[in-house]
């Protein structure tokens, strides 16, 4: 029985003498994609999304600041240069200066403008809109709107009324407004208004004269067909300059119940439209009472629209696609829903506070709220065994794939065997120290950005490891972080294996010596058993094994199974030079060699 079994040996030996020699067993386990998507344990700031099958990980949209009183009602709202927020508060009956705490810093109140008018304690100060801008001299005024043909006023510092224009009776004539709903002071010291229900936007001259019109007074675009020239009831108007000083100029104008947004140069051609015209909806390229657009830095638009009076913005792009939508239903935190919205600003990339953030007015829910992308995103895995179930590993790099933009950043953490957490690194791919060495691993993603306008995204992670007493890390490689990395090697003096070995397998800059009494006394176990599976002698599917994508029952290959043993379950040894040596010993004691 004895020498049967030497026989037997002998055969196996010289199969897997014929394979090709193997150097590791290295695998890749990859999260990130439709067949193996993340295996998110916590998520807090974030989300999972699809992009053509492959799973991501971006930021939530987030409420980042909010100001609520009872009956705010804000119907305008301007983003300061001190960071403060300025609010029109028509059911509050004032205007009100509001800093980051929520504190009140400001207020023009009901009194204030009866007595600077002469008006009654009984007539109602609404206002509608407001805007603050510097004013020649280095001073700070405010521009207040009020609606019903009540006259625009310009405030000094001191509250003194300094212009107006409107005689308080509503119509088109002289000096007169019919509806004027918004009102800001251009550079050159006009003023633009959007004279609602007179159907046309006006820029007045400091003396009261009217230095551009579009839209026909009194005349609504849709008894005209639209036709060049006409205006429904515009609610706001935008002037865009992007050459001060050689006379070109185009207006942006929200056509409310046009239901477009129309962008006009100084001789009345439309340049630009998005929405159908006097048509509702809230498909691709409709609107649904547009009451504001605006002009991004980067020339994409804005638009506050309110379908069915709950309120939505559009981020659009020049050629009409839509970048963003809010609230978006797979993307709203809670009691993220708006009502009825009248008013929208975008914080400039360079605010000091939530840069790329967009500051609403939420009317019917009497707040004012920015949203943005959460600034941090923390995403925690589950425990994960690479594909190796039982088997003691040595993790070698942990590496990922995704999107930063500008002011972001992601941060890598892992801990093995319910052990603490340990600093990965930033780099695309880190390497980890040979004290990583366990039989699981879990990974923590972090995300911070400082621009809450931008959206970053975890794409794929992925974690290099190799069966420990499989591999032997280099006396070089000390772990720690790399951009690039690289393939630990063995050494001949390498880190001592720490998986558990089977009788008769030792360590050897070779591989694992096994012994002739190591290889009876595991012949005479599990081995003897199930040896059509251990000793693989080509690259053909290794049933309940690990293959090269970590899976059991993959299909194994070179780097997976030539050459190399399975040892009673304990771990992938590269046999190939303890064999060779056993053999070589076999044929030199079989009977009648002396």
């Amino acid at each position: 029985m004895r020498e049967h079994r030497h026989t037997v040996v002998a055969l196996l030996l010289a199969l897997v003498l014929a394979q090709p020699s193997v150097a590791t067993a290295r695998t890749t386990y990859r999260e990130g994609s439709a067949s193996r998507p993340f295996s998110v344990g916590a998520l807090t700031g974030g989300r999972v999304v699809e992009t053509a099958g492959d799973p991501r990980i971006v930021p939530r949209t987030a409420i980042l600041w909010e100001f609520k009183t009872p009956s705010l009602d804000p119907r305008c709202i301007q983003l300061l240069t001190n960071g403060n927020v300025l609010i029109a508060s028509r059911d509050g009956n004032r205007v009100l200066e509001v800093d980051i705490s929520g504190r009140i810093v400001w207020t023009y109140t009901s009194g204030e403008y009866q007595a600077a008018f002469g008006l009654p304690a009984t007539e109602p100060f609404l206002p509608f809109a407001v805007h603050r801008f510097p004013a020649p001299d280095g001073s700070q005024h405010t521009l207040v709107t009020l609606r019903k043909g009540a006259p625009v006023f310009e405030l000094d510092e001191n509250k003194n009324v300094v212009w107006s224009y409107g005689t308080g009776v509503s119509g088109t004539g002289p000096g007169q407004l019919f509806d004027a709903f918004s009102a800001t002071r251009l550079a050159g010291g006009n003023t633009l208004i959007a004279d609602n229900q007179g159907c046309r936007v006006i820029e007045v001259t400091p003396g009261g004269d009217i230095a551009w019109q579009y839209g026909v007074a009194g005349e609504p675009a849709s008894a005209h067909a639209y036709a060049l020239g006409y205006l429904d009831w515009p609610r706001t108007a935008q002037r865009i300059d992007p050459r001060p000083g050689d006379g070109l100029f185009t207006t942006l104008i929200a056509d409310e119940p046009g239901q477009r947004v129309i962008e006009v140069d100084q001789s009345g051609a439309v340049i630009w439209q998005y929405g159908q015209n006097g048509v509702p909806g809230t498909g691709p390229g409709q609107l649904f009472d547009p009451s504001q657009a605006v002009e991004l830095p980067d020339g994409t638009i804005m638009i506050l629209d309110n379908p069915n009076k709950v309120g939505r913005v559009l981020h659009v792009a020049r050629d009409h696609s839509i970048i963003s939508v809010y609230p978006d239903p797979a993307d709203t935190p809670t009691n993220g829903a708006m009502g009825e919205t009248r008013s929208v600003v975008v914080s400039p990339p360079g605010a000091s506070r939530f840069p790329g953030s967009v500051l609403m007015a939420d009317e019917s829910n009497d707040r004012v709220i920015r949203v943005g992308y959460e600034s941090s995103v923390k995403l925690t895995s589950l425990d994960l065994d690479c594909g190796l179930p039982g088997v003691r590993k040595d993790f070698l790099a942990i590496s990922w794939g995704g999107t930063l933009p500008k002011g972001t950043s992601l941060m890598l953490y892992y801990a093995v065997d319910d052990g603490a957490w340990q600093t990965a690194g930033s780099a695309k791919r880190i390497e980890l120290p040979a004290t990583a060495v366990g039989r699981r691993i879990k990974y923590r993603a972090v995300i911070t950005t400082v621009d809450s306008s931008q959206q970053a995204s975890i794409e794929a992670v992925s974690i290099e490891a190799a069966p420990a007493a499989d591999h032997e890390r280099s006396s070089a490689t000390t772990g720690g972080t790399s951009s690039t990395g690289g393939t630990p090697t063995s050494a001949a003096n390498g880190n001592t294996p720490t998986a558990p070995i089977p009788s008769g397998a030792k360590g050897s800059a070779g591989g694992a010596l096994i012994s002739d009494a190591g290889v009876e006394g595991v012949l005479d176990g599990p081995l003897e058993t199930a040896a059509g599976h251990v000793l693989a002698t080509s690259a053909t599917s290794i049933p309940g094994l690990p293959g090269p994508g970590g899976a059991p029952g993959d299909l194994g290959g070179p780097a997976a199974v030539l050459g190399l043993t399975y040892l009673a379950g304990f771990a992938w040894y590269p046999a190939r030079a303890g064999l060779a040596r056993l053999a070589a010993d076999r044929t030199m004691r079989s009977p009648g060699r002396t």
